[in-house]
């Protein structure tokens, strides 16, 4: 599949067919249309640590839309063995940059962590932004607090877990508060 695209200005990119415009679309929201005139959607990959867990989502779509690709539940190792249990977060991070190759990485981030809490849920997170550097992809965080129902245009109020349910109905197993906030994580950048 080929695209064609000019770049006009350095902030507008045109996309065009046959040499005529088929859109111009601001760059921070790039979207390429293909010659079948498909749409190329931003894979988002979704994460939430806790401790002993790893939760993560990959979504597709739009915000008004979004697709779930993929879920999953991690169980980590002993973080009584840092060495060992951060060896284990990178390798689970570099698989599931290789098998999802995500566009983008967003993660929910726990604000003034116990210290039992910081190698399980901390820790890794360096080890994450340092791959998608490596990779060059672009990531984010969220703050409990930052998880409100505008960054979807949803109405102050709005309870987000219930509207995941009403979105993407229920997948058991694991289909909780924690996978939901991998979820909203990933969805916040779509």
């Amino acid at each position: 599949m080929k695209y064609i695209y000019t770049c006009f200005h350095n902030y507008f990119f045109y996309l065009k067919l046959y040499n005529s415009v088929i859109g111009c679309y601001n760059l921070h929201s790039l979207h390429i249309i293909s010659f079948e005139g498909g749409l190329k959607m931003t894979k988002v990959l979704g994460l939430h640590l806790i401790k002993g867990q790893l939760r993560y989502a990959v979504l597709d779509g739009t915000k008004s839309s979004p697709n779930l690709i993929k879920k999953d539940r991690l169980l980590t190792t002993s973080p009584s063995n840092v060495p060992a249990l951060m060896d284990w977060f990178d390798s689970q991070f570099r698989q599931i940059l290789m098998q999802d190759n995500p566009d983008k990485i967003s993660y929910r981030l726990t604000l003034a962590p116990k210290k039992d809490q910081l190698f399980s849920s901390e820790f890794p997170l360096g080890i994450l932004n340092l791959l998608a550097h490596q990779n060059s992809i672009s990531i984010s965080c969220y703050t409990p607090q930052a998880f409100v129902a505008s960054k979807l245009n949803l109405p102050k109020g709005t309870n987000l877990y219930n509207y995941c349910d009403s979105v993407f109905g229920t997948h058991p197993p694991y289909w909780d508060i924690n996978l939901k906030n991998a979820i909203l994580a990933a969805w916040f950048e779509l």
